[in-house]
């Protein structure tokens, strides 16, 4: 009977003592999230400014354009800076902004975008 106390009263000492473990190692990741640099969103509305700058430098749009874009890089930028956002949505974030810009350009525009494959490129992903 002694015996099966003893072994009982081990069993549970030891899950605690696993479990403690656990959560120190899961606070210390935690800490580390927290002291990474993080973009805000007006971090993300900085970079939106200056692609759609680029943008309209290279291809005259009108107003409406500009801030349809506007809208929707600042959109991209906050999903891609947000760190709770997962891999699937960041990357279906960039098949929609492709979709977007494809939508909103006529055929001339669009090749023009499409021409300068950089800019292409840091649009798009």
């Amino acid at each position: 009977m002694k015996k099966l106390i003893y072994i009982s009263l081990l069993t549970v000492g030891f899950s605690l003592n696993s479990t403690a473990q656990t959560v120190a190692k899961t606070a210390n990741e935690l800490q580390k999230q927290d002291a990474a640099p993080t973009k805000t969103l007006d971090d993300a509305a900085s970079e939106a400014k200056l692609d759609v700058k680029t943008i309209a430098n290279f291809i005259p749009l009108d107003d409406a354009t500009v801030q349809a874009f506007f809208q929707l890089l600042t959109m991209k930028y906050s999903v891609l800076f947000d760190a709770t956002s997962s891999t699937e949505r960041k990357t279906s974030i960039k098949a929609d902004v492709t979709a977007k810009i494809r939508a909103t350009l006529n055929a001339t525009q669009m090749k023009q975008l499409e021409a300068n494959t950089e800019l292409f490129y840091k649009i798009t992903n």
